[in-house]
C-alpha cells in the first residue's frame, strides 16, 4: 500500500463560485398552504388497485355475513303516556303522586323515566313470568338450534331469562306526540306480536300499582300525622295565651304599645336635633365675636350679632372724632391739649365697644350653657324611651314565635286533613295516565338483516380502510418522486430529468424498456447494429442525438451553464446518494452534450472502486488518473482521445488499493490545477457518497456537486445525508437530475403530462427527419447518427 502512498498536504481552496446551496425560491412548507387535491388524486391513482382489493375482500365478508344472518321480524304496540292522570275530582285535587310539572325539561325527565322502566327488570320479570318465558324454547333459542335434542327441555332461570327479554325491548318515542312504541324483535312473528302486547299491558300495570301503593302509604301517613298535628295545635293555642296574660296584653294590643314608643321616640329625636343644632349655631357666633378685633371701631365688621343700636352709636361717635382729629392734626401737633382730649374720647369709645362685645359674648355663653344642659335632659329620655322600645322587641320576638307556631301548626292540620280526604277518594278512584292506544300485530316482512344498508356500510368501510392503506403505503414510501420535493423538503435545486434510455415508437413517441429490448433481440426484431447501440445506454444520445434523451441532457446542460454567469462552473463532480443510480451513465451523456456545444471537454473516471468509463468508450485502461498521481505515467499520455470533436477521457488507470488517501496527495490537486489549465469543462465521475467518502473528497476540488437519483428508488434520507456531507464541508451543490425516469409511469402527474407531450414532440420531429434522409440517400442510413463509435 505504500507504493501508492505519496506525502499528504493540505487542499486549496478551489476558486470561489456564487452558487446557492438552496434555490432562490425555497421556502420551508407552512401548514396553512393550501391542500394540493391532485396530489391526492396522483396518490389514489397510483394505489387504485390496493383500494379496489380492500373493497372486493371487505364487500364479500359484508356480503356473506348477511346472508347468513336468519330473519328478524318485529311487531310494535303502541300506547298513550300523560303526564297526569284523568282528574275526577276536579284540578283542585292533586295528585299524591307527581307524574310532571307541566314545565318543558321537568316533563322531558319524566318521559325519559318511563323509557327507562318500560325496559326495566322489573316489567320484564313480570312479562317473563306471565308467558312462562323462561321455559319456553321459541323465545331462549334460535330457529336453528331448536332442532337440536341437547337443547331441548332446558330451561333458564327467570334471571336469565328477563336480562335476554330486557335485550329485546325497543322503545321509541313517536316526535311531537305523547305517543311511543314498544317493539319487539325475534324470528317467530306471532311470538314478537304475544311479547310486545304483554310488554305494554305488563308496563300499564306495573304503572298502575305504583300510583296505588304511593296513594295507601300517603293515606297511613297522613292519618298518623293529622293526629300529631291536633295535639301540637292545642298546646300552641295554650302557650299563646299564657304569654298575653302574662305580659299584660289583653287589653292593650302589642302593636299599639310599639306604636306609641315609635312616635315618642320620634318626638324626643326631633327635640334633640333641634337642640343640637342650636348649640352649634351659638357655638358658631361665639367664635367668630371672639376673632373681632375691638381696638380699630371703624374696621370691625358689621354681622347680625354686633348689629344693635348701642354699638353703632359708639361706632358712628368713633368715626366723627376721628375725622375731627384729622382735621385738627393738619394744624396741630399731638401735645395740642385740643389733639388729647380727642384722644381720650377716641380710647373711651373703645373701651365701651369692648365691654359691649363682652357682654354679648357672655350672653351666648349663658345659651350655649342651657342648650347643653337641654340635650343632656333629650338624650336620658331618649335613652329609656329606647330600653323600653328593646324590651317590646323581646316580647314581640317570644310573641310572634309563639304566634306563628299557632298558626303553621294550624295550616299543617288543615292541609293534612284536606289530604287525608282526598287520598282516600284516590285510592278508590285508581286513575291511570297511561293507557294502550294499539296493540301489535303480527308482522309479515322480516326487519333484518337489512341488506342494502350493510353492503353500503360495507362499500364505505372498504372505501375507507383502501384508502387509509393508499396513503399508509404512501406515507411508508421515502422515496424521491418530484420536483417540488427536491425544492421544498431537500432545498435544492433541480436541474432536469433524464428519461428511460430506448428508441421512440415510431407511431406513439414512447420508450422500450430493456426488457423490451432483450425481447426483440431475442425474437430477431432487431438487427445486431441496432441491438447493439440500444444496450449501450452510456452512448444513447450519441447513437440518438435528436432523441427525447438527448434533448434533456441538452436542457441539463444549459441549466448548468446559466446558475452562474459571472463565474462559469468549470470544474462539476457528478456523484450519486447510493449506488446504481446512473451517476456515470449521466457524467458521459453531460461531457458529451458540452462537447458538443463547442466546450474542450475533459471527462475524468475518479470512481477508483468500480471505474466504467473506459468500457463504454471502448478505450485502454492500462495507464489514467491512478498512475498519473503516482508519477507512474505522464498526464498527458494518460488522457485518451475520443471520436468525439472537442472530448477526451482520462481513465481511471490501474485500481490502487487505498484511493482515499491517494485523493488527499498534493499531486492529485496538481492534476486537477493542470487539467483546469487545459479544458473548458472537466467532469468528474466519482463513487456515490453512502459508499465511501472519496466524493466528499473530490467535492473540495471542484467548483460544484450534481447529485444524480432516481425517482421511486433513491430514499430522501440518503439524498440528505448526501446533502449534509457536502455542505458540511463548505462546497457548492449545483443541484439534482432525476436520472432514468419513466415517463409512462404516471405517478409523476404533472411531468407526465408535460414531458410525454415534450418530447413527443421531439420523437415526432426525429422520425420524420429520418423518413427524409432515407428517401434522400439509402447510404446515409449508416450515418454518424446511427452507428457506433468506431464505425465509418
Amino acid at each position: 500500500m505504500s507504493s501508492y502512498v505519496t506525502n499528504k498536504i493540505s487542499i486549496p481552496a478551489p476558486p470561489q463560485v456564487h452558487l446557492s446551496p438552496v434555490p432562490p425560491n425555497f421556502q420551508i412548507p407552512s401548514e396553512e398552504e393550501q391542500i394540493d387535491l391532485r396530489k391526492y388524486y396522483r396518490i389514489i391513482r397510483k394505489r387504485l388497485w390496493y383500494i379496489i382489493l380492500v373493497v372486493v375482500v371487505v364487500m364479500s365478508g359484508v356480503t356473506f355475513y348477511t346472508l347468513k344472518l336468519p330473519k328478524i321480524y318485529r311487531a310494535t304496540a303502541t300506547i298513550q303516556i300523560e303526564t297526569k292522570a284523568p282528574q275526577i275530582l276536579g284540578r283542585q285535587v292533586e295528585e299524591i303522586s307527581e307524574l310532571g310539572t307541566g314545565s318543558y325539561y321537568s316533563n322531558k325527565e319524566y318521559y325519559q323515566t318511563q323509557y327507562k322502566v318500560i325496559k326495566s327488570r322489573d316489567v320484564s320479570s313480570r312479562v317473563v313470568k306471565k308467558l312462562k318465558l323462561d321455559s319456553d324454547q321459541e323465545f331462549l333459542y334460535p330457529i336453528e338450534t331448536m332442532k337440536d335434542p341437547s337443547f331441548r327441555g332446558k330451561n333458564l332461570s327467570i334471571k336469565d331469562a328477563t336480562l335476554k327479554l330486557q335485550g329485546m325491548i325497543i322503545v321509541e318515542p313517536i316526535r311531537e306526540s305523547r305517543l311511543v312504541n314498544i317493539s319487539i324483535e325475534h324470528p317467530i312473528p306471532t311470538k314478537a306480536q304475544v311479547i310486545a302486547n304483554t310488554v305494554a299491558e305488563e308496563y300499564l300495570n306495573y304503572n298502575l300499582e305504583v300510583v296505588l301503593e304511593s296513594t295507601i302509604n300517603a293515606v297511613k301517613w297522613l292519618s298518623n300525622q293529622l293526629e300529631t298535628l291536633q295535639g301540637e295545635l292545642e298546646k300552641a293555642e295554650k302557650d299563646l295565651y299564657d304569654f298575653k296574660n302574662r305580659e299584660n296584653l289583653l287589653s292593650v294590643s302589642l302593636e299599639d304599645r310599639q306604636n306609641y314608643l315609635a312616635n315618642e321616640i320620634q318626638k324626643i329625636s326631633e327635640g334633640l336635633a333641634d337642640i343640637k343644632k342650636k348649640r352649634i349655631e351659638l357655638t358658631a357666633k361665639k367664635s367668630q365675636i371672639e376673632k373681632i378685633e375691638t381696638r380699630d371701631p371703624l374696621n370691625m365688621p358689621i354681622t347680625p350679632l354686633l348689629d344693635n343700636p348701642l354699638i353703632q352709636n359708639l361706632k358712628n361717635q368713633y368715626a366723627q372724632l376721628t375725622q375731627e382729629k384729622v382735621k385738627m392734626a393738619q394744624e396741630h401737633d399731638e401735645n395740642w391739649p385740643a389733639m388729647k382730649e380727642l384722644d381720650a374720647k377716641l380710647t373711651d369709645i373703645q373701651k365701651n365697644i369692648q365691654r359691649e362685645v363682652n357682654n354679648i359674648i357672655k350672653s351666648i355663653e349663658l345659651q350655649f350653657n342651657e342648650t347643653i344642659e337641654a340635650e343632656e335632659g333629650y338624650r336620658k329620655q331618649l335613652n329609656q324611651l329606647q330600653q323600653q322600645a328593646l324590651e317590646m322587641n323581646l316580647k314581640e320576638i317570644e310573641y310572634n314565635k309563639l304566634f306563628r307556631e299557632k298558626e303553621n301548626t294550624e295550616k299543617l292540620y288543615s292541609l293534612v286533613l284536606s289530604r287525608t280526604k282526598e287520598a282516600d277518594l284516590q285510592k278508590i278512584l285508581k286513575a291511570n295516565n297511561i293507557r294502550i292506544l294499539d296493540r301489535a300485530i303480527k308482522p309479515t316482512s322480516p326487519v333484518k338483516p337489512k341488506v342494502k344498508i350493510n353492503l353500503l356500510i360495507g362499500l364505505i368501510l372498504g372505501l375507507l380502510g383502501g384508502l387509509g392503506l393508499a396513503f399508509f403505503l404512501e406515507y411508508m414510501d421515502m422515496t424521491i418522486k418530484t420536483q417540488e420535493e427536491v425544492e421544498q423538503e431537500l432545498g435544492l435545486t433541480f436541474l432536469g430529468i433524464i428519461p428511460s434510455m430506448g428508441p421512440e415508437s415510431s407511431k406513439r413517441g414512447h420508450y422500450y424498456s430493456l426488457k423490451t429490448i432483450r425481447e426483440k433481440i431475442d425474437r430477431k426484431k432487431l438487427d445486431e447494429k441496432e441491438s447493439t447501440k440500444l444496450l449501450n445506454k452510456d452512448l444513447f444520445i450519441l447513437n440518438y442525438p435528436k432523441s427525447s434523451v438527448a434533448e434533456c441532457v441538452r436542457s441539463i446542460r444549459t441549466n448548468i451553464l446559466f446558475k452562474s454567469t459571472e463565474h462559469p462552473i468549470k470544474q462539476i463532480l457528478i456523484t450519486s446518494p447510493a449506488p446504481q443510480e446512473g451517476k456515470t451513465t449521466v457524467a458521459i451523456a453531460l461531457a458529451i452534450t458540452m462537447a458538443q456545444s463547442g466546450n474542450k471537454t475533459l471527462l475524468v473516471d475518479t470512481d477508483m472502486r468500480r471505474p466504467r468509463i473506459h468500457k463504454s468508450f471502448d478505450l485502454p485502461n492500462n495507464s489514467g488518473i491512478s498512475s498519473a498521481i503516482l508519477g507512474i505515467d505522464n498526464l498527458k499520455s494518460a488522457i485518451q482521445k475520443t471520436q468525439i470533436e472537442n472530448l477526451d477521457i482520462l481513465p481511471c488507470g490501474p485500481i490502487p488499493p487505498n484511493p482515499a488517501e491517494i485523493l488527499h496527495t498534493k499531486r492529485f490537486v496538481e492534476i486537477t490545477s493542470e487539467i483546469a489549465s487545459l479544458y473548458d469543462r472537466v467532469i468528474y465521475d466519482s463513487p456515490p457518497v453512502a459508499a465511501v467518502t472519496d466524493p466528499v473528497i473530490l467535492s473540495t476540488i471542484v467548483d460544484g456537486v450534481i447529485l444524480v437519483v432516481k425517482p421511486l428508488i433513491t430514499l430522501k434520507s440518503a439524498i440528505k445525508q448526501a446533502r449534509k456531507a457536502i455542505l458540511d464541508v463548505g462546497k457548492n451543490i449545483i443541484g439534482v437530475i432525476f436520472n432514468d425516469l419513466d415517463l409512462e409511469n404516471k405517478e409523476y402527474g404533472y411531468y407526465h403530462y408535460y414531458y410525454s407531450r415534450k418530447y413527443g414532440y421531439y420523437s415526432r420531429y426525429s422520425t420524420d427527419t429520418e423518413k427524409e434522409e432515407k428517401t434522400t440517400s439509402i447510404s446515409k442510413t449508416n450515418d454518424h447518427e446511427d452507428s457506433l463509435p468506431g464505425e465509418p
